[in-house]
């Protein structure tokens, strides 16, 4: 079953998607958990994609935004700009990568209203 899936097109929706396992090479068996990709339009500075990490682990964000703008993470008491809080340039794909811990919530936030296709896969470590 493929993690990954074409870009959205107009009236595209997601799909929940299953646990899995995978076998990444030199590894052993590694569980992970995705999100449905999306797109929705989002406000200003309001928080969107919330989820609890399952596990601890590494999550992937796969992203792209309609209109320029920056892109914040929040959890574990704290907001902090991705991409070094340059804005994430319109009708781009971007992915980036963070910890996370068991049971915790996170949730995005866009600097200027934007729709937003994205998607959180998240990694067990070790």
């Amino acid at each position: 079953m493929p993690l990954m899936q074409d870009p959205p097109q107009t009236g595209w929706t997601g799909t929940a998607l299953a646990p899995v396992l995978v076998t990444p090479s030199g590894r052993l068996n590694q569980a992970v958990t995705a999100t449905s990709l999306s797109a929705t339009a989002e406000a200003a500075n309001t928080n969107f994609a919330p989820f609890t990490a399952p596990h601890d682990g590494v999550a992937t964000l796969l992203i792209a935004v309609s209109t320029a703008t920056t892109v914040s993470l929040v959890g574990l008491g704290t907001t902090a700009a991705l991409n070094g809080g340059g804005s994430l340039a319109a009708a781009q794909w971007y992915t980036f990568q963070f910890p996370v811990e068991a049971g915790q919530s996170y949730s995005l936030q866009v600097g200027t209203a934007a729709t937003v296709s994205c998607q959180i896969l998240v990694n067990t470590t070790g």
